[in-house]
């Protein structure tokens, strides 16, 4: 990314029947995961977001916009098998469109805790970077 880009404010429902209000999400370091069941980068990231998301919890939030073009019940589904703990929610063009170059899957981008998007990871994530990004993040506030 270019610079911080302030991530645009939406409110979705998440598959477990509850509603995600990204500015809830304020004061945070927030990783906003576009992925998908059938994407195998992708599935394979997820038990360390779960881990990240326990590891940090209350100061980190893990969003997972699942692009499985409306199939709820496979992403519940796999929700439950794989102990996802973060919200999740199904993706939309409105949704995927506010979010800059987003070109594949899987593609994280972190937001830090003023809603700004301040980085872009493209395929499957280095979880040792992503953790140190989010560490920085949370020393930089204090937390």
């Amino acid at each position: 990314l270019a610079g911080p880009a302030p991530m645009t404010n939406f409110t979705a429902p998440t598959v477990a029947g509850g509603e995600l209000n990204t500015a809830d999400l304020r004061g945070k370091v927030v990783l906003v995961n576009f992925w998908a069941t059938w994407c195998p980068p992708c599935v394979t990231e997820v038990p360390d977001l779960v881990r990240l998301q326990a590891k940090y919890e209350g100061r980190l939030v893990v969003v997972g916009i699942a692009d499985d073009h409306g199939a709820v019940n496979i992403v519940k589904t796999f929700a439950t098998a794989n102990h996802v703990q973060y919200p999740l929610v199904m993706s939309t063009r409105a949704l995927a469109g506010s979010f800059p170059g987003l070109i594949g899957l899987p593609t994280t981008y972190v937001v830090d805790q003023q809603g700004r998007i301040v980085k872009k990871h493209v395929g499957q994530l280095r979880m040792d970077r992503v953790e140190a990004e989010v560490r920085a993040r949370l020393d930089a506030a204090g937390r």
